[in-house]
C-alpha cells in the first residue's frame, strides 16, 4: 500500500468522525493558539516600544548615570537620586576622542503636594512620575518638540505632552493641547536649604514620548546650582546624569568603552560611588541598549507564557493517544480484514501513526489561525490598545507550530499504532 493511500484512508477516518476529531485536537489548538497569540502580541508590542523609544533617543548619543540594571520580571533600569558627576568629569569626558558634546543634566525636586501649579491650583496629580530636569539649551533638539520652541532663558520651560494636556483641560480645551503654550506655571522646588516657588512660561510642548510625557525641562543656567565636596578634592558642581553625543554612530561603541574606563578609574564620580553607594554602578544607556533590554523583557514574558501553552500541548497529546486507542478497539475487525488481504504490520502501523500525525497537524493549523485572531483582538482591544501596536505575523513560527503539532501527533500515536500492528488477524476477524 502506497503512502498516499495510507494518507487518504487516515483522512477519511478523521473526517467521518468530525466532532470527535475536533474535540481530540482541542488541546493542540489551545496550546498552539496561546503560543502564536503571545508571539504575535510580543512582536507587535516590541515594534511599538522600539519605535517610540527610537523617537526619544538619538542614535549617536548615550546617557550615563549611577544605578542598577535589574533583569527578570521586576526588571528595569534604576537610577540613583544623588548627583555624582562633577564639572571636572564633564570636561574630561568632553576631551575623549570621538566625543562631539557632553550635556550635564540636573534633577530638581518639587513638593509632592504643591509641586506644580497652574492658576493657583495644583496640577499633575493625575500624571505619574513628574520629573523636573535642568538641561543646557543645546541638549533639546527642536524635532522632539511638537509645539513651540526650546527655552531661551531661565524663566521659560518646556513640558511633557501629558502635563500640557492637563493644563489644556484646566482651560476647558482638552482637545487643544497646544493651548498650554505661553501659560504660566509655578514650581515649588525643594532642596536641602528649604523650598522656593519659581514661575515659568511654557514655551514648548514635547511630543508624546515614553518617559518624557510628564517631564518639565528648564534651562540649567539660572535654575541649577548644586555643589558637593568631592572626596579628596575641593567643592565642585555636581550632576545626576550626563548625555554624551559622538561624532559618528560607528564610534559609539568605542566611546562608551572609553567613557566607562575613565569613570571607573580616575573620575570624581567613582569616589562618590565608592563612598556613598558601593553596590551601584555606572549605567550606560543608548538606543541600542534600550531596545535590547525591551526585547529581552518581552521575550522573557513570551517564553513564560509559551511554557504554559506547552502544558496544553501535553494535554492534547494525551487526548490524541486516548482517541487513537479507542480507534484501535473500534476498528479491530477492519484491521483483521486488512491483514487478511495481505497488509503487513508495518502498513497497519503507518496507517494509525499517519492518522495521529494528521490530527496533530490539523490542530496546529487551526491553532495558528485562532492564535492570530486572539493576538489581533488583544492588540486592538486589550489593556495596551493605546500603544497602537502593529499587528505583526511572525512567519517563522508557523512551520514551527505545524512541526510541533506533527511531533505531538506522532508521539501520541506511537503506542496505539504499535498496538494496532500487533493485533492478531484471526482474533480481529472474529471481533464484533
Amino acid at each position: 500500500m502506497e503512502i498516499r493511500d495510507i494518507v487518504r484512508i487516515s483522512w477519511t477516518n478523521i473526517t467521518s468522525h468530525k466532532l470527535r476529531s475536533v474535540l481530540t485536537t482541542l488541546g493542540v489548538i489551545i496550546g498552539v493558539a496561546s503560543v502564536i497569540a503571545v508571539v504575535t502580541m510580543a512582536a507587535g508590542f516590541q515594534e511599538a516600544y522600539i519605535n517610540r523609544f527610537s523617537q526619544m533617543f538619538l542614535p549617536d548619543a548615550f546617557t550615563v548615570q549611577v544605578g542598577k540594571v535589574r533583569r527578570g520580571f521586576e526588571g528595569g533600569i534604576y537610577g540613583a537620586d544623588f548627583p555624582t558627576f562633577t564639572e571636572r568629569d564633564v570636561e574630561a569626558i568632553r576631551s575623549i576622542a570621538g566625543v562631539r558634546e557632553v550635556y550635564p543634566i540636573g534633577v530638581l525636586y518639587t513638593d509632592p503636594i504643591e509641586g506644580v501649579k497652574f492658576r493657583g491650583e495644583a496640577i499633575g496629580m493625575d500624571v505619574r512620575n513628574i520629573r523636573v530636569f535642568a538641561v543646557p539649551p543645546g541638549y533639546l533638539p527642536q524635532d522632539r518638540i511638537k509645539w513651540g520652541r526650546v527655552f531661551k532663558n531661565e524663566n521659560e520651560a518646556v513640558i511633557g505632552y501629558d502635563l500640557a494636556k492637563e493644563i489644556a483641560e484646566e482651560l476647558r480645551s482638552a482637545d487643544n493641547v497646544e493651548s498650554a503654550l505661553r501659560r504660566r506655571i509655578e514650581l515649588k522646588i525643594v532642596s536641602e536649604d528649604g523650598s522656593e516657588t519659581r514661575r515659568y512660561t511654557v514655551v514648548g510642548i514635547l511630543k508624546d514620548l515614553p518617559m518624557l510625557s510628564s517631564v518639565i525641562l528648564l534651562n540649567i543656567d539660572g535654575n541649577y546650582d548644586i555643589k558637593r565636596q568631592v572626596p579628596g578634592r575641593g567643592v565642585d558642581m555636581v550632576y545626576h546624569v550626563i548625555e554624551v553625543r559622538v561624532n559618528s554612530v560607528s564610534q559609539i561603541g568605542q566611546v562608551k568603552d572609553a567613557v566607562l574606563e575613565y569613570l571607573n578609574d580616575r573620575s570624581d564620580a567613582v569616589r562618590f560611588l565608592k563612598r556613598d553607594a558601593p553596590k551601584l554602578e555606572f549605567v550606560i544607556i543608548s538606543l541600542e541598549d534600550l531596545t535590547n533590554f525591551v526585547r529581552e523583557q518581552i521575550d522573557m514574558f513570551a517564553n513564560f507564557v509559551t511554557m504554559i501553552g506547552s502544558i496544553s500541548l501535553l494535554v492534547g497529546s494525551i487526548g490524541i493517544s486516548n482517541i487513537m486507542l479507542v480507534n484501535v478497539t473500534e476498528r479491530t475487525r477492519e484491521i483483521g480484514v486488512l491483514r487478511a488481504l495481505g497488509a503487513r504490520r508495518s502498513v497497519i502501523l503507518q496507517l494509525f501513526l499517519v492518522e495521529s500525525v494528521l490530527i496533530g497537524v490539523v490542530g496546529a493549523l487551526l491553532g495558528v489561525a485562532f492564535g492570530m485572531i486572539l493576538g489581533l483582538v488583544f492588540i486592538r482591544l486589550g489593556p495596551f490598545a493605546a500603544l497602537n501596536a502593529p499587528f505583526v505575523i511572525v512567519l517563522d513560527w508557523i512551520p514551527i507550530a505545524v512541526g510541533v503539532g506533527a511531533a505531538v501527533g506522532a508521539v501520541s500515536g506511537i503506542y496505539p499504532a504499535w498496538r494496532a500492528a500487533k493485533t492478531d488477524p484471526v482474533h480481529a476477524l472474529r471481533h464484533e
